[in-house]
């Protein structure tokens, strides 16, 4: 059994097919580390200069209502002797008022102005520094009366809240703040990837790699050669079973070191308790597309290292590697050609997407489809009243399900010899 085993990993190291699509597969990781690192340079550039016309704005309306200042000084002193007694209050008390929106939006236009220069020489402490002690300011400024909520570029006091929050974790922590979600150092490049490149395009790659493991033995003319061994059927499939899936893995890990490599190398290493954003609400499914976007969401937010998660999300991908592998497996063992295997593939990819993505499906049945667990972060978060233990649970039951069905179709296919 060791024998074929390990004759089944050589034919698969030494497959050209499998050899492209590694390489693919590694170019794509950098393609969208890089697109995305060219996208945070720009959005830096271009945060520092909206940051310069906010303080240009701010600094006019500053100007503006301290003339208006000094325009009701005077006029209360010209008129001092018609105006009565409620009417000086009146315009004492909005003088008052004109006097604390002068010392708002001169210390806003200070703060902003400080941000554009310290966003360019990426001098993260003093930025982190200047945008709490702003949105501080806007806070009390909105509390005391002195600006509405929608001059400010937030929704709701709770958002704000949130960045103040966030903002004071990463400055006592010393992490780099990820501006427009697209920082690609070297830790958060794998977050991402996993998170955004998966299940799909990882499910397609290691779908890939070991599609034709039966299929191509027709292919080829070798069925007759295999099953001249002298091993069972079921001793073959499993051989094969086995052989995908530790080629898979390590294949998918060897790609995923290269790439980490190389974008430390270009876009520096991160830091491991960089921070991942979690709302503070029960039903965590409805808020599950905004988990790191503050921006759509007024739910109170939870702040952890990224190592947490990334370890947990690595561990399912590897665990979920069992289920592909065998539903692949599957696939092959009933196609009679390479071509047929690759064409029921993307078939069933495509109908179990569309019905994951597009069909409002009951919770009941979307805890029974380990597709429902392609997207780590949802199993992670409890969507559909799922949790680990439980995803685990299915993706295992389900591949030895798919393994079963495999083995008796490979036993009972009727293949000339």
């Amino acid at each position: 059994m060791k024998n074929l085993i390990r004759f089944e990993l050589i034919k698969l190291v030494k497959s050209k097919k499998n050899s492209l699509i590694l390489g693919l597969f590694l170019l794509l990781l950098l393609l969208f580390a890089a697109s995305n690192e060219v996208k945070e340079r720009l959005d830096k550039i271009n945060y520092a200069e909206q940051y310069k016309e906010k303080a240009s704005y701010n600094s006019m309306i500053a100007s503006g209502t301290k003339n208006e200042i000094i325009m009701n000084h005077g006029m209360l002193e010209e008129k001092v002797d018609t105006l009565t007694e409620a009417e000086k209050e009146e315009i004492r008390n909005y003088i008052e008022w004109l006097e604390l929106s002068y010392e708002y939006y001169s210390k806003d236009a200070m703060f902003w102005t400080s941000m554009s220069v310290y966003v360019k020489e990426k001098n993260w402490d003093a930025f982190l520094y200047n945008c709490i002690n702003e949105q501080k300011l806007s806070l009390f400024a909105i509390q005391d009366g002195v600006i509405e909520l929608s001059d400010t570029d937030w929704s709701t006091i709770v958002e704000l809240d949130n960045s103040i929050r966030k903002n004071e974790y990463l400055m006592e922590y010393g992490l780099i703040p990820d501006l427009s979600g697209n920082n690609m150092d070297s830790i958060l490049f794998l977050y991402k990837s996993f998170k955004f490149l998966f299940p799909l395009v990882i499910t397609t790659m290691i779908s890939l790699l070991t599609i034709d493991m039966f299929s191509q033995e027709m292919d080829f003319g070798t069925y007759k050669f295999l099953l001249l061994q002298p091993f069972s059927r079921k001793k073959i499939y499993a051989a094969k079973l086995v052989s995908g899936y530790i080629y898979s893995t390590i294949a998918t890990c060897l790609v995923y070191i290269c790439s980490y490599i190389l974008i430390r190398i270009g876009c520096g290493a991160g830091n491991i308790n960089t921070i991942i954003e979690i709302p503070y609400i029960s039903d965590t499914a409805h808020y599950i597309s905004y988990l790191t976007d503050l921006e759509y969401t007024s739910a109170l937010v939870d702040y952890e290292p990224i190592k947490e998660r990334l370890i947990i999300i690595i561990y399912i991908v590897i665990v979920y590697h069992i289920f592909i592998v065998a539903l692949s497996c599957l696939i092959s063992s009933i196609s009679q050609r390479i071509t047929e295997s690759i064409s029921l593939l993307a078939g069933v990819l495509g109908v179990s997407l569309f019905f994951l993505y597009y069909i409002e499906l009951p919770d009941f049945i979307m805890r029974a489809i380990p597709f429902s667990y392609s997207n780590v972060i949802e199993v992670i978060n409890g969507k559909y009243g799922m949790n680990i233990t439980w995803g685990n649970f299915v993706i295992v039951s389900v591949s030895f399900v798919l393994s079963f069905i495999g083995v008796k179709i490979f036993e009972h296919a009727e293949i000339a010899c």
